[in-house]
């Protein structure tokens, strides 16, 4: 006998009408702070999702114009106001916004006796909710890499991690005021915990995800990107669980980025890696590529393998990404591209539709210019309108932003959420690690199998010689 596999590709079922997408410059990369004389950076960009109204935060060290500044813009992209003088603070700040483009602001600073994460919530015109910020945790050891994440619907979430050990997260208002008590997210541990990334669906279920570090045997930093959900109460749905396995041969990952998909509830996790585990949790080379995964959020569960986003050569580096989804479940993945022969690093994008394919390929955000561009932040409207921002280097460091448009086109078919064919044996009656599953025709006779692999199907069967 001879074991016949035929692979149809099940256009009715298997199919679903994917549009193209591209991502179009609007105008060139403009510069978002006015002062010029010390160092501006760490830019982070928050969008409403109705007004189309965008917030851009930073840290500033100039003399006399030290701390942490915010410019808003409208849907055109004309800066709205002044700059914000958010507060005294010389240190990385981040943003959430509402759907009416209320915003609250958060960062941690040093309060004498102890270290504080503390968050201030502010109108959409810029004015002040509260008249000093607000508290949100406190305590003896360092506190930092605070993020913020919001919904349409009013709810944010704040993470951060304890100096290192420990993440930690609570419910914020948009006025800036903490709600219900400190989520424990990953309890203190014999290893370090850190690099927190947060994101909130509509429904106010909401996914953080971190890096576990520790070293391994050659010395390098063996992480673990760990993801869990919780309830909107706070309540935590289930343990953590892992996501992906990286070594880093560069020190501290530096990007680890989250996103939802509200149409499914599909959550979208991008992370850098030096070396990457595959499925027999060995490492294989990966120098500085950017990886994405899909996770079902109701349940938990990874929706295929990992995508690899950025493989380049190892003359380049690429990190610092982050994510960011469209109103129809498209997303964008932006990174930091870092040419070591050409001594230039510049911000690269890449488009993905809704089911994870790539539209396209790579394109560069920023423009060619003297200097550099680093450590990009993304943030996605309701009418296809991204807005980027980046550090860049052209004198001192100074915060750049550039708008782009994203166009879908005429719908063509494309496969959903298909994963590479398997390459371990499937086993009778249950799945594999590769997301397949094995069924008979339910005869009880092994004369015709069924395999499934996500989108495509396979007819195992055995005809007589």
């Amino acid at each position: 006998m001879r074991l016949l596999v035929l692979s149809i590709v099940m256009l009715a079922c298997s199919l679903s009408a994917q549009a193209q997408l591209q991502l179009t410059p609007e105008g060139g990369e403009f510069r978002v702070n006015s002062a010029t004389a010390s160092d501006q950076d760490t830019p982070r960009v928050s969008c409403s999702a109705q007004t189309g109204g965008c917030i851009v935060v930073w840290k500033s060290g100039e003399s006399g114009n030290q701390g942490i500044f915010a410019q808003r813009y409208d849907a055109t992209g004309a800066a709205m106001g002044g700059l914000l003088h958010v507060a005294d603070d010389e240190r990385a700040a981040t943003v959430g916004t509402s759907e009416l483009g209320e915003f609250v602001v958060a960062w941690d600073r040093d309060a004498g006796t102890e270290w504080q994460v503390v968050s201030r919530g502010f109108d959409a015109d810029g004015t002040p909710i509260t008249s000093t910020p607000s508290t949100v945790y406190s305590a003896s050891r360092t506190q930092g890499d605070q993020v913020i994440g919001c919904n349409d619907n009013h709810f944010c979430i704040i993470v951060w991690d304890d100096q290192g050990a420990a993440v930690r997260a609570r419910r914020l208002l948009l006025n800036g005021l903490a709600m219900g008590n400190q989520i424990e997210v990953a309890p203190i541990d014999n290893v370090e915990q850190a690099f927190p990334a947060v994101a909130v669906s509509n429904s106010g279920r909401f996914m953080i995800v971190w890096h576990v570090l520790s070293p391994d045997s050659e010395g390098l930093d063996e992480s673990r990107v760990m993801a869990r959900t919780f309830a909107p109460s706070g309540n935590p749905e289930g343990t953590a669980f892992e996501v992906a396995r990286t070594r880093n041969q560069f020190g501290d990952p530096a990007g680890l980025g989250i996103t939802i998909d509200d149409n499914t509830e599909t959550f979208i996790v991008t992370w850098d890696s030096q070396l990457h585990a595959d499925s027999t949790l060995q490492f294989q080379p990966r120098p500085g590529e950017i990886f994405v995964q899909r996770i079902d959020g109701p349940n938990r569960t990874l929706l295929g393998a990992p995508i690899l986003v950025a493989a380049i050569d190892p003359g380049l580096r690429q990190y610092h990404s982050t994510v960011a989804a469209s109103a129809s479940g498209s997303f964008l993945v932006v990174w930091e591209d870092s040419q070591i022969n050409n001594n230039r690093e510049r911000i690269l994008g890449q488009l993905y539709t809704a089911g994870g394919i790539a539209s396209g390929a790579a394109q560069e955000l920023s423009q060619p210019s003297q200097g550099d561009r680093r450590d990009p932040s993304v943030s996605l409207k309701v009418d296809g309108k991204a807005l980027v921002a980046w550090q860049g280097t052209d004198r001192g460091r100074d915060v750049y932003a550039r708008r782009f448009n994203l166009q879908e086109g005429a719908p063509v078919p494309t496969p959903t959420n298909a994963p590479p064919l398997p390459t371990s044996t499937p086993r009778q009656g249950g799945s594999n690690d590769d997301g397949c599953a094995i069924t008979s025709n339910g005869s009880g006779s092994p004369a015709t199998m069924l395999l499934l692999c996500g989108a495509t199907l396979l007819l195992v069967f055995r005809r007589r010689a």
